[in-house]
């Protein structure tokens, strides 16, 4: 026969249980929302924005872009143009004062390299990577700025 101590421990472990799995329900939920607002207004922006042809306009619109994201002169940044369909475009430090970005075919728009430079300029690219802090604070700062040109 179950005692009522026993019943009460019960009854706040199936309150406990069930609030828990509501709390993650829901935090599940909001990073979903989150991750598709996200990627979506990502999205909408590299569709409406103006595409880079070739290197040489690359080359133009890079001295322009770098100096308004606040990059200095000193800094070397190579880019790379591919047509690989199944990547996404990505920036990375190579050494001191030196970086690479990765403009895959998607994204090879003026959306895009304003983002990566973004991730350059805010220091994102010398930090080891954290993951919680990649997707919550540096991407959509480099998304901010893609879109509006606002440095936050």
């Amino acid at each position: 026969m179950e005692t009522l101590n026993s019943i009460i421990k019960m009854s706040h472990l199936e309150k406990s249980l069930k609030t828990g799995i509501k709390i993650l329900r829901n935090c599940l939920v909001g990073v979903g929302i989150y991750s598709l607002a996200l990627a979506g207004s990502q999205g909408i922006h590299q569709e409406l924005s103006p595409k880079i042809e070739n290197q040489v306009s690359l080359k133009k619109i890079l001295e322009k872009e770098r100096k308004q994201a606040g990059i200095k002169e000193d800094e070397i940044i190579h880019v790379t143009i591919s047509k690989n369909e199944k990547e996404s475009s990505y920036s990375i430090k190579i050494s001191e004062k030196e970086y690479e970005i990765f403009l895959f075919n998607y994204g090879r728009n003026l959306g895009v390299l304003r983002h990566e430079l973004y991730h350059i300029a805010d220091g994102h690219c010398d930090k080891p990577y954290n993951f919680l802090k990649y997707f919550f604070i540096q991407e959509p700062k480099a998304t901010i700025y893609q879109i509006t040109g606002l440095k936050l």
